[in-house]
């Protein structure tokens, strides 16, 4: 990882990690439970962030996160703003700080990808041509959404409940189509997968809801 990647996602650990514990804080349900929050936040990115590297390292592309930026308020071209405003970090902080906890809004990542020196048609068949496509970027903000889905499983059997639903929940604000967030990219690169797994992420979140 470059200073700069890191340094984006640290950031957005900080502010998400203010928004889980806030409400703990509050009503002050001990620092244990929010020890327990704060952790299980930075797992649930975490897991995102490493299984799509992995899956564009397979790829034999990189990708490097950033904060959500957002540049443009509406569809044409001129209408946007003079400077990028890092969406990533005010949306989940005063989404937190105006309900003290009560909603988190845990969309702040997204990703750009750049082709490595060697490239994938030389060991894929499925791929004959050097561009990274709608299809690749698909697949990688995919995995990331699939692999907290497994684990929010893992954790719900194990007993983790809060582990569980951060799970859910992440995997819930990727699926957005939203400006560069993951759910775009899931979207243009197959609009029936991306209704799919979106689906199954709902019924993920309906059942989180009457979880304990």
């Amino acid at each position: 990882m470059k200073a700069q990647e890191i340094s984006h996602i640290l950031l957005v650990l900080i502010v998400l990690i203010f928004a889980v514990i806030l409400k703990p804080f509050i009503i002050k349900e001990g620092y244990s439970l929010m020890l327990v929050a704060a952790l299980s936040i930075i797992l649930v990115v975490l897991i995102n962030i490493f299984t799509k590297k992995l899956v564009a390292y397979y790829f034999e592309t990189s990708i490097e996160h950033k904060i959500w930026l957002i540049d443009r308020y509406w569809i044409r071209r001129k209408d946007t703003f003079k400077n990028k405003i890092p969406f990533g970090i005010i949306i989940p902080f005063l989404a937190a700080l105006i309900s003290l906890g009560n909603f988190l809004f845990l969309a702040a990542l997204e990703f750009d990808v750049k082709t490595l020196t060697t490239r994938v048609s030389k060991r894929h068949e499925w791929y004959k041509f050097t561009d990274i496509t709608d299809i690749h970027l698909g697949v990688i903000a995919a995995s990331g959404v699939i692999l907290n889905l497994i684990f929010a499983v893992i954790g719900y059997l194990l007993g983790f409940s809060l582990f569980a639903k951060l799970n859910i929940y992440y995997a819930f604000y990727c699926m957005l189509p939203l400006w560069n967030l993951d759910g775009t990219k899931i979207f243009f690169a197959n609009k029936n997968i991306w209704a799919v797994l979106g689906a199954i992420v709902m019924i993920f979140v309906l059942y989180a809801l009457f979880l304990p």
